[in-house]
């Protein structure tokens, strides 16, 4: 019999690409996902799949962005800025990691990323309040409508935590009753 040549292994792995400088700002860091995921396949695709995603801020870099793939599972320039909210259009598990679509050809590994609920929901921690780079600064609590109740807590605070919430587009987690309330990205556990 004739000698078979070997299969040729078609898996790409997507090597990160370095951002565009911006010469008016000092770039942010950039988050850039798992690699070696290989090519997203669109018959893995979650149909009907739609939820609020919260993408949390990754480390205390409230500056930091998680760049996006696209259904090839290339790296692009697109990043979502991280302690924001974006709605999921689908999911898909790919080599066992999961992914949410966000735009038309976009996609972010699930592990930038939280489902969440604008409900509250029932949550258990010990966090202390902290603002990157302004040691005395207070943070200010929301009530549970996003409005500010004109109490403040002083940096380095522990606090209980009992639940967490999207309110007005960030997570929140609540201290006490319903009128303290405080955005994730003042908060470390």
């Amino acid at each position: 019999p004739a000698p078979v040549a070997p299969k040729k292994d078609t898996t790409v792995t997507p090597a990160p690409v370095a951002p565009k400088k911006d010469t008016t700002v000092t770039p942010a860091p950039v988050v850039s996902g798992e690699t070696g995921i290989g090519y997203l396949n669109l018959d893995m695709l979650s149909d009907g799949f739609t939820g609020t995603l919260y993408v949390p801020v990754v480390g205390k870099d409230v500056n930091c962005k998680v760049r996006l793939l696209d259904d090839a599972g290339k790296y692009t320039n697109d990043y979502v800025v991280t302690d924001t909210t974006v709605k999921a259009l689908a999911s898909k598990v790919v080599n066992g990691v999961t992914f949410y679509k966000v735009a038309e050809n976009r996609w972010i590994p699930a592990k930038f990323a939280e489902v969440l609920s604008d409900k509250e929901v029932a949550f258990k921690g010990v966090a202390k309040t902290f603002v990157k780079g302004h040691a005395n600064y207070a943070v200010a609590m929301l009530d549970a409508d996003g409005k500010y109740t004109g109490k403040f807590l002083k940096q380095g605070s522990s606090f209980k935590v009992f639940a967490k919430k999207v309110i007005n587009g960030h997570l929140c987690y609540r201290l006490g009753t319903q009128a303290q309330w405080v955005p994730a990205r003042f908060l470390v556990f």
